[in-house]
């Protein structure tokens, strides 16, 4: 007798058929747990007709309906938001095939009233920890005495505020100086180290193999490979080498805390949405054969789809404190370059002007969207509440198939990651 489980999984239970039997996933009750196909039948049948109360399954299935149904995610609000990030400048030194600012590449750097403004309000407003990033829509590190002047404020105020402060940097990795390695132990930095690992992609996409390369051997000669992540951007050049990334990484930068592996995003990289798709299908099969690789060897080869296995969501994110050097305050790094075809004014909710912030908060909760529980096309997904309806920028600016191959590619992901973790935790 085949069933949907429709009942079932509008009450927040999520039957998932794996190779290993029946998988229940309550996201929103923090459980997991195998189930026999006939059990899930007949409790699905109850839950229809109203009748699970005094069964069999009552005592344990009616505590996590209960629980998911009950479940309170706190509303958007700019005040709520733990997350900023900062655009030191436009200016960049590479041109990345796929970059998202690639238009945006100008010789135009942020003020430093500006970047203090920015700092001064979101440290006052809010509660809690702050994660601070230094992002590229250009180069950071070639602008390095504005953002050593940026990090040094930064941990004033966490001193001054006493909301602890974690701060993180994107680099090419192209620039490297003894100032730099001083400062970033100075003012305790996370790296995220874009570099496509292979050296034939990154002399294709991004350039400079050697230097960056080199680089990075550095920092990790020198002790500091545990704050850095290498980022890797896997495209149709890269999409079948994956597990070649992972033995590289092995030998040549092993001290590193991780890589984060993430699907180009973009339909305009593809010629088709058929070459998406397929890309989406390959993706899925060579990083599950990386990770399990890399994972076996001790190294956390991850993508950013997992990155919400741990928390229960009813947004992929809640979007963005996104600075850039004219004082516009964005929803999103990638929708905040001026030239970019994917940006206007319309991914904007504030703006920095004379040292005050100015903030339009509906404008915010409009950007940041509506909730899963409000998507229809997510209602029966057992991923929802990880995956929160998918990014902000995929969302505004792909089609709606490229979003449901994104979408079957996350479902893959996260199915396969429960049932790793179900696997470790009853071995």
């Amino acid at each position: 007798m085949k069933s949907d489980f429709l009942n079932l999984k509008l009450k927040g239970i999520f039957p998932i058929p794996t190779e290993i039997g029946w998988l229940i996933y309550i996201p929103l009750a923090d459980s997991c747990f195998m189930a026999d196909e006939q059990d899930l039948l007949e409790i699905d049948d109850m839950i229809k007709t109203d009748s699970l109360k005094g069964s069999k399954y009552d005592e344990i299935i009616t505590p996590l309906i209960d629980e998911s149904l009950n479940y309170c995610f706190h509303k958007s609000s700019v005040s709520e938001l733990s997350n900023m990030s900062i655009f030191p400048t436009w200016n960049c030194n590479f041109s990345c095939t796929y970059c998202y600012a690639s238009q945006a590449h100008i010789k135009a750097s942020m003020p430093l009233e500006i970047a203090f403004a920015a700092i001064d309000y979101f440290f006052m407003n809010g509660k809690g920890d702050i994660s601070m990033q230094l992002l590229g829509g250009g180069e950071p590190f070639i602008e390095w005495d504005i953002v050593e002047k940026i990090s040094s404020y930064a941990r004033e105020s966490e001193l001054l505020t006493g909301r602890k402060l974690t701060l993180s940097i994107a680099t090419n990795g192209s620039i490297l100086t003894e100032k730099i390695i001083s400062d970033i132990l100075r003012y305790d930095i996370r790296i995220s180290f874009s570099f496509e690992i292979l050296e034939d992609i990154q002399d294709k996409q991004r350039g400079s193999y050697k230097k960056v390369h080199e680089n990075l051997r550095r920092l990790i000669e020198i002790g500091m490979g545990e704050r850095i992540f290498v980022r890797t951007v896997i495209t149709p050049l890269s999409v079948n080498r994956m597990e070649e990334m992972v033995d590289i990484v092995l030998k040549e930068y092993p001290s590193v805390s991780g890589v984060i592996a993430e699907p180009v995003m973009g339909i305009d990289n593809f010629v088709s949405i058929d070459e998406y798709m397929n890309f989406c299908t390959l993706f899925y099969k060579n990083f599950s054969k990386a990770r399990t690789k890399a994972l076996q060897e001790g190294l956390n080869f991850t993508s950013m789809i997992l990155r919400n296995m741990d928390f229960s969501i009813d947004k992929s994110c809640e979007g963005d404190f996104c600075v850039t050097p004219d004082g516009n305050i964005s929803i999103c790094h990638r929708l905040a370059s001026p030239q970019a075809k994917a940006n206007n004014s319309h991914y904007c909710y504030g703006k920095i002007k004379d040292g005050i912030v100015r903030i339009n908060e509906e404008n915010y909760c409009k950007l940041v969207g509506p909730s899963v529980i409000e998507r229809e096309e997510c209602k029966f997904c057992f991923a929802k509440f990880n995956c929160g309806g998918g990014c902000i920028a995929r969302n505004l600016n792909e089609t709606s198939q490229s979003k449901k191959a994104f979408c079957i590619l996350t479902q893959n992901l996260l199915k396969d990651e429960l049932i790793r973790r179900y696997k470790l935790a009853t071995s």
